[in-house]
């Protein structure tokens, strides 16, 4: 049962991210939306996920919808205008910037985190050729390698 609580937590933290920051984050929980389906059962996670939410969206819109004078989801006007950006509408405002400033934030930004995520398939290689310790259980690459897809669909 602790296994359930834990892909809970992580549906509420994952919601929050994505409702109360930044929804993009949504493209790096897939792999963890799809392990916690098959974990819990699509019925499980649908009500976790409609339930986080919930607890999240509306103080968020309460709060949002009184200090801007009108009902306004930020999370949702950062896609339209995203999706707008795409068809040359939105690039007005912030402009187009060439190839190789993306690669260049994109280092900046996953100082640490982007050679740990290029260096984790070697990791679960060496892990799997490395016997497990007696009475552990052995690793389990397959559900690692899901679990850190989210990243490799970001790059």
């Amino acid at each position: 049962c602790s296994v359930r609580k834990a892909y809970g937590a992580a549906i509420f933290w994952v919601a929050a991210g994505c409702l109360l920051g930044w929804p993009f984050l949504c493209v790096l929980a897939a792999p963890l939306a799809i392990d916690a389906v098959v974990a819990l059962g699509l019925r499980r996670f649908v009500a976790r996920a409609l339930l986080a939410g919930a607890l999240l969206a509306a103080p968020s819109a309460a709060v949002d919808g009184y200090y801007y004078g009108r009902f306004v989801l930020p999370w949702l006007n950062l896609l339209l205008y995203n999706r707008s950006a795409a068809s040359g509408e939105g690039s007005q405002l912030y402009g187009v910037e060439p190839w190789h400033f993306y690669l260049r934030n994109l280092c900046l930004n996953l100082n640490l985190a982007l050679p740990a995520l290029l260096l984790a398939p070697l990791l679960l290689l060496a892990g799997r050729l490395v016997p497990a310790a007696a009475g552990e259980p052995p690793p389990r690459p397959g559900r690692a390698a899901v679990l850190l897809s989210g990243g490799y669909l970001w790059l």
